[in-house]
C-alpha cells in the first residue's frame, strides 16, 4: 500500500472507514494499523475490538502475562468481555510408542526423533514432557494470584468458559476425545483448573454473567467431590455476592475421582502415560482408591451441587450434565439430585437442561414444582426407579407447567435398562419414523414438543418387542450415549448421526 493510499484512507469520514474495516480479517487489520500513525489510531475501532472481546488463556506464566499486558492497554483493555480458560494436558503417548518400538527392535535413529523441546533421557525412560511448557507453568497459589489480578482489572465479564486440550507435541494439539488418550490425567488437570478459577473469581470480586464449566468439552468433567471440597476453602460471602450476578450456569460434573485438586498443596496432575491399564479399568492406585473404599458413594459429598446452586439465586439458565465414572451400579447417586430438589430454589429460572441424572419420581416432581416458570426444558438420560414413575412426571409437565414453551426429551429410562418410548399416541406419522416399516409400533428415543402439543397430552405408545433389530445405527447410538454420559475409559466419542432423526 503506497503513501497516497494511506492519505486517502486516513481522510475518509470515520463511519466510512469503520464500514470498510468490517470486511477485513484480523491479520489485515493488524497490517493496516501498522501502515501509518493515523490508521493505527483509527484502526483501534469496534471492528478490531471484536477480535479482542474473547481471550483464550492457559494457566501459564507467558499466557497470563500476555493477558495482563493487554488489559493494561487504555483502549484495548476495556474491550475484553469474555475469557476462555484452557486446561492443558501433556500427553507423551506418541513418544512412548516410539520408545516401546525402540525397546522392541533395539534400533533407534536419534536424529529422527522430535527431541526439542522433548527430553529423551538415558535408557529410554519415560519423562518426555514438553520441558519448556512445564517450566512456564505457575504453581497453584501463584496461578490463583495472577488470574485474580487479571479478573480484578476486567471487573465486568459476560462469560468465563473452561475448556481442555491435550498437547502431544510441539505443534500437535488435540481434543480430549482423541484416540487412546487416558481420561484420568484429563480429569485431574480439569479439576485443578476449575478450583484455581473459582478461587480467583472469589478473590477478584468480578461481576460475572455466565459460567460454563467443561460443558462443551467431551470426556471431561469436574468430580462432585471436588466441587464440594472447593466450596469449603472459598470465601462464602464473596462467592455469594458474585453468584447473585450470575445468570447462566453450565456445569459438567461426575462421580468422585481422586484428583488431588483441593489438597494443600495441590497434587500435581500425573502424566498420561503413567496410568496403567487392566482390562477396561485403569489400575492406577489413585483411581482404585477414588471411591474411598465405599462403592456406594458414601464419601461423595452429595450436597456439593446443591450448595453451589444456592449461591446463584438470580440464575435464569441452568445446564447440568453428569458422567458416571464407575462401572458398578451407583446405588446412591439419586442423593445428588435429591439434595438439589430439596434445598435449591431458583425463582428466575427460565431455561433448564438436565442430563445423566439418576433420581426419584418425588425429587424430580419437587424440582419441577418449585420451578414452574420454566419456559424451555430438556431432560436427557434421566433414570427413574421404574417405567411407572414417569407417568406422574409427564402429567405434571402437561398440566402444571403453564409457561412451558419447548420440551426436549431424550433417552429416558425407568429402572436400569427399561427405556421409555417417546412415540406419542396421537402422532400417527411423525417425521422421525420410517414410512416403510412393517410394524405399527416404533421406538422413538428423542422427541421435541412445543406448547400446542401439550393440549394433546404427553401419552406414549408401548415399547416395541425388538426396537433395535440389530440395526447399525442402533449400535452407533448406544456408543454415543456411553460417550456422552458413561464411564470415559470405555467410551470413544461418537456423536449421534444427524440422519437418525431420533428414531430406531
Amino acid at each position: 500500500m503506497d503513501s497516497s493510499a494511506h492519505f486517502t484512507l486516513s481522510v475518509l469520514p470515520p463511519e466510512i472507514l469503520e464500514e470498510i474495516m468490517t470486511y477485513l480479517d484480523l491479520a489485515t487489520l493488524k497490517a493496516l494499523r501498522l501502515s501509518s500513525r493515523a490508521l493505527y489510531k483509527d484502526g483501534t475501532g469496534s471492528r478490531f475490538k471484536q477480535f479482542i472481546r474473547v481471550q483464550s488463556i492457559e494457566l501459564r506464566q507467558s499466557s497470563l502475562e500476555s493477558l495482563q499486558d493487554l488489559l493494561a492497554h487504555p483502549a484495548l483493555g476495556p474491550a475484553v468481555k469474555e475469557l476462555e480458560i484452557v486446561a492443558t494436558i501433556y500427553d507423551q503417548t506418541p513418544q512412548m510408542d516410539i520408545v516401546k518400538a525402540w525397546r522392541k527392535s533395539r534400533k533407534l535413529v536419534i536424529n529422527l526423533l522430535p527431541i526439542p523441546p522433548f527430553n529423551l533421557q538415558a535408557q529410554g525412560s519415560a519423562d518426555l514432557f514438553p520441558i519448556l511448557l512445564l517450566q512456564d507453568e505457575f504453581s497453584y497459589d501463584e496461578a490463583v494470584k495472577q488470574l485474580a489480578f487479571c479478573l480484578s482489572r476486567i471487573r465486568k465479564l459476560r462469560r468465563i468458559e473452561l475448556d481442555a486440550t491435550i498437547i502431544q507435541g510441539p505443534i500437535t494439539i488435540v481434543t480430549t476425545d482423541t484416540g487412546k488418550t487416558n481420561w484420568y490425567p484429563v480429569w485431574m488437570r480439569a479439576s485443578r483448573t476449575y478450583c484455581i478459577t473459582m478461587e480467583a473469581i472469589t478473590r477478584s470480586n468480578v461481576e460475572l454473567k455466565t459460567l460454563i464449566v467443561y460443558q462443551r468439552t467431551p470426556r471431561c468433567s469436574v468430580p462432585l467431590y471436588d466441587i464440594a471440597a472447593n466450596l469449603e476453602i472459598l470465601d462464602t460471602n464473596h462467592l455469594c455476592q458474585i453468584g447473585k450476578g450470575l445468570e447462566c450456569l453450565s456445569l459438567s460434573i461426575s462421580n468422585k475421582v481422586t484428583t488431588g485438586a483441593t489438597d494443600r498443596p495441590p497434587r500435581k496432575p500425573i502424566a498420561c502415560h503413567t496410568v496403567a491399564w487392566h482390562g477396561k479399568r485403569p489400575a492406577n492406585a489413585a483411581y482404585i482408591s477414588s471411591l474411598g473404599g465405599d462403592p456406594s458413594g458414601g464419601n461423595e459429598n452429595f450436597d456439593g451441587l446443591a450448595r453451589l446452586l444456592n449461591l446463584t439465586s438470580n440464575l435464569k439458565t441452568l445446564d447440568i450434565h453428569m458422567y458416571n465414572t464407575t462401572q458398578e451400579k451407583f446405588v446412591d447417586s439419586h442423593f445428588i439430585f435429591e439434595a438439589v430438589s430439596r434445598e435449591t430454589l431458583l425463582p428466575h429460572l427460565r431455561k433448564c437442561s438436565l442430563g445423566g441424572i439418576i433420581t426419584t419420581e418425588d425429587s424430580l416432581l419437587q424440582f419441577l414444582s418449585k420451578h414452574s416458570n420454566i419456559a424451555i426444558l430438556a431432560l436427557s438420560q434421566i433414570q427413574l426407579p421404574s417405567e411407572e414413575s414417569w407417568k406422574p412426571v409427564f402429567a405434571h409437565l402437561e398440566q402444571r407447567m403453564p409457561r412451558l414453551e419447548h420440551l426436549h426429551l431424550s433417552i429416558l429410562r425407568g429402572g436400569d435398562r427399561q427405556s421409555i418410548n417417546l412415540h406419542p399416541s396421537w402422532d400417527d406419522h411423525p417425521e422421525e419414523l420410517e414410512v416403510n416399516r412393517r410394524s405399527s409400533i416404533y421406538y422413538v428415543h428423542t422427541k421435541d414438543f412445543i406448547a400446542d402439543d401439550f393440549s394433546k397430552g404427553l401419552k406414549f405408545r408401548q415399547m416395541p418387542f425388538a426396537p433395535f433389530q440389530g440395526a447399525p445405527e442402533a449400535t452407533r447410538w448406544i456408543r454415543s450415549v456411553k460417550a456422552h454420559y458413561g464411564a470415559p475409559w470405555e467410551s470413544q466419542t461418537e456423536f449421534i448421526s444427524s440422519d437418525l432423526g431420533g428414531r430406531l
